[in-house]
């Protein structure tokens, strides 16, 4: 069966566990690749296999990746989160976000004015708010909160 390493070069795999403890991988998790229960095991992956995934950075560069869990460590960000950035569940997380993807929240006071909203724990600050209660309508868990609506 043929493998593809981080790289992108094509190995034969013939003995799994041989060929794990040569290239320092896990023979359990290389098995699952080449049984196509697991995308990749430290980059290594079967041929059209990898999902690539794109996220914008909070000065708007576009990073590619395949490996959340890697990609997660070396920006420092929380993998669960991100994965509901992903799905399109939450518009951005410390600025990351989905291209050609809206992410500011909008919301109307009390008084009627209208507010463009990037971050939303700053703006809570600034308001005198919860932060929870702005995430829960964001949500829609509730309709209103302190006289604030969802615009």
């Amino acid at each position: 069966m043929i493998i593809l390493d981080p790289e992108g070069n094509e190995y034969e795999v013939k003995n799994q566990v041989q060929f794990a403890a040569e290239h320092d991988l896990r023979a359990s998790c290389l098995n699952q690749v080449l049984n196509r229960k697991r995308y990749h095991h430290k980059g290594w992956h079967l041929p059209g296999s990898l999902v690539i995934k794109i996220l914008v950075d909070p000065d708007g560069y576009e990073y590619k990746f395949y490996s959340q869990a890697e990609f997660c460590r070396e920006h420092n960000l929380n993998p669960m989160i991100i994965s509901q950035v992903l799905s399109g569940q939450v518009k951005q997380y410390k600025g990351w976000h989905l291209p050609d993807r809206d992410i500011y929240h909008r919301f109307i006071s009390p008084e009627g004015k209208r507010y463009k909203v990037r971050n939303i724990a700053q703006f809570a600050r600034e308001m005198n708010l919860k932060e929870n209660g702005l995430y829960r309508l964001v949500r829609n868990y509730i309709s209103e909160y302190c006289g604030w609506r969802n615009a």
